[in-house]
């Protein structure tokens, strides 16, 4: 039994794994003020995903956000793993740490329960891979600060996106939730918009309302999802 262990990391080390990294230029009111990084590695059948965002230039001193998430999450079984957040933002910090096993998510002494198929934004993120491009609606279970909420990704339509001089055949998506009972800065969101390309659905835009402006996440390298370039 000592040597169980050590041979299961052995193999782990050959078994197959796939990794791809997103990175997004934010803009608020089309002034860039942040980058966020998405990266998926899968090694079957679990799937780990990180994620951040940063302010950068002047932002990085006035409007400080140094957000961060991970995640675990086994797409066999559809089930969390594993989800860890890190949200500062100026003077507003939150942290949580959580551990799911059989139906139960655990946060220290505390243990909610989790309803079946139940994901959290970095999973939910990865499931837009799952959409139909024609008009669909996707209820889910949304596991975010400590909570479950419900959440549904609707695909509008399938459209051709502009985007600089390169074109996009996407999948329009509007997610529906109430973000007033969210934390930190994704309170204040009043509509997302995302428009998804590629098999992987990987969304090249995604455009939100706030109180406080609209703000656009550009995925940076979307060029091999390009459909035509203008000449």
């Amino acid at each position: 039994m000592k040597y169980l262990l050590l041979i299961f990391l052995v193999f782990a080390l050959f078994l197959p794994s796939f990794a791809e990294e997103w990175h997004y230029v934010v803009k608020w009111m089309g002034i860039k003020v942040a980058r966020m990084n998405v990266k998926i590695e899968e090694q079957s059948p679990l799937v780990h995903m990180k994620a951040n965002l940063r302010t950068v230039g002047l932002f990085s001193l006035t409007r400080r956000i140094r957000d961060s998430m991970e995640s675990t999450w086994d797409k066999e079984k559809k089930e969390l793993t594993y989800f860890k957040e890190v949200l500062h933002e100026r003077k507003y910090r939150y942290r949580e740490e959580v551990i799911f096993k059989e139906g139960k998510a655990y946060k220290g002494d505390r243990i909610t329960p989790v309803p079946p198929n139940t994901l959290d934004p970095l999973s939910l993120f990865y499931s837009l891979r799952y959409l139909s491009p024609e008009k669909d609606e996707r209820q889910y279970n949304l596991y975010v600060h400590g909570k479950v909420r419900e959440v549904s990704l609707i695909v509008v339509r399938e459209e051709k996106l502009k985007i600089y001089d390169d074109y996009f055949q996407a999948i329009k998506v509007v997610p529906r939730t109430n973000f007033k009972k969210l934390e930190g800065t994704a309170k204040k969101v009043q509509k997302l918009e995302l428009w998804l390309a590629g098999e992987k659905r990987v969304p090249v835009l995604m455009e939100m309302k706030s109180s406080f402006g609209r703000i656009t996440f550009l995925l940076e390298n979307r060029k091999q999802f390009a459909q035509e370039r203008r000449q």
